[in-house]
Order: C-alpha cells, then structure tokens, then sequence
C-alpha cells in the first residue's frame, strides 16, 4: 500500500492521478513481484512491478493498448515467445529526482528474469525512462502506433511500447549492463555504488526471490509430496 500511495502522489503532482487503476488486487497476487528503491532517511522513493499471466493478453499492457490497437497481439505474436512478463508501474518520488533512480530499478527487475520462468518482456515506457530500458535490452516495436509511439494515458503523453525478447541472454542490452546482470544474477544481495548520473549512489541490492513466487496457472508451482520434504 504504500508503494501505491508514493506511486498516486506522484502522479497528482503531474495531473494525472485519475489514471491510476483502483483495483490494486496485484498486491497480493503471487504472480506479481514489487520492486522499491528505499532511502535511509526519505523513506520509498520508487518502485516498478513485474506482472506475469497465464496469457499474455492478459497483462496490462494487451489491456491498455487493445483499445487503441486491436491487432496489437498479433503484432506480438512473433516477438514473445514463452511465458511473458510486464515490467510496468514505475515511478520516481520528485524529493530524489534526478538520481538515476529508473535505471537502477529497469536493472534491478530485470535481473530477476533468472530467477522466474519468464523468456520475454513487454513494457510501455515513459519517454524519461525509454533509455533505461532500452540499455537493458527492450527495444521500441515500430509497428505499434506513430512510429512506436501512443498518446497514453492520456492525449498529449507519448508512451512507447517495447519489447525484450532476449532477457536471459542480454544480447540486445549494453556490454555494461550485461555485465552488471551478471554480477546481481550471480549474487542477488550485494552492495554496489552506481553512477547513473555521474554522481555516485551507494545501493544495497536485495534481490533473492522466495520460492513459488511465480504462479501462471493453477497448479503451476505446487510441490509434490517428496519436493516438500526436500524444500
């Protein structure tokens, strides 16, 4: 909930507060995994989910922009291929702005596709923080809307659909951001100082998932008798 509120006061501070979806049932479904920036004494200062679903019609993303592209998964039919996530949600509190912040959190979730069954990701990007995903390997679909581009959420806002088909490789990411990958896959708790702005920020990555996180259907994840004695 509080991931919620920092997220809906920062969309009032720009006007658009009404978007935010009030169902927020994701909170407690076990297919989705929240991902915050924390500050020792600014408290939560942004976050991003990782949304997953049986179908991949069923992500946020197919459900904003089906209205406005109904050919839009057939579009991506060719470029998803598995089970496919959503990298959606996120937001930068203004009182640490300017930090770089969306790029630690792009890096941070996608770090995790190792963790999960996931084999692609979509996403629909703000123009702010395109470049970040992009160095992690999403790239913009042409086909979707002006050249990439829609007017969401609202007319006069640009957002870009993007899709990472390659999120266990990193074949399409930045050599740097491959091989920071790398570093938090192979040690998910670690501290790091990062520079995504030039300026130094120390972070304390926290990244190790629970077990049976991911549940994409009923009986997905369940545990036989002779898995639970060994868990």
């Amino acid at each position: 909930m509080r991931f919620v509120e920092e997220h809906r006061s920062v969309l009032t501070d720009i006007g658009v507060a009404n978007i935010l979806p009030k169902d927020v049932s994701w909170a407690s479904d076990e297919a989705t995994i929240v991902i915050v920036a924390e500050h020792p004494t600014l408290g939560m200062v942004g976050g991003c989910k990782l949304q997953f679903a049986d179908k991949k019609e069923r992500l946020p993303f197919f459900l904003h922009l089906t209205p406005i592209d109904p050919d839009i998964a057939t579009k991506f039919n060719h470029l998803v291929t598995g089970a496919c996530g959503e990298l959606c949600g996120l937001w930068v509190a203004h009182r640490f702005s300017g930090h770089g912040v969306p790029w630690i959190l792009t890096s941070a979730a996608i770090s995790l596709s190792t963790q999960t069954d996931i084999q692609s990701f979509v996403c629909l990007s703000a123009e702010y923080s395109m470049e970040y995903a992009c160095r992690n390997g999403f790239r913009p679909v042409r086909e979707i809307g002006q050249d990439g581009s829609v007017e969401f959420p609202i007319p006069g806002i640009r957002s870009y659909p993007l899709v990472n088909t390659d999120p266990i490789g990193l074949r399409t990411a930045s050599d740097r951001e491959r091989y920071k990958q790398l570093s938090l896959r192979l040690s998910p708790d670690q501290r790091r100082v990062e520079q995504p702005k030039g300026e130094p920020v120390e972070v304390q990555y926290m990244l190790q998932l629970p077990k049976r996180v991911i549940r994409l259907d009923p009986g997905r994840n369940e545990l036989s008798p002779e898995q639970r004695r060994t868990a």
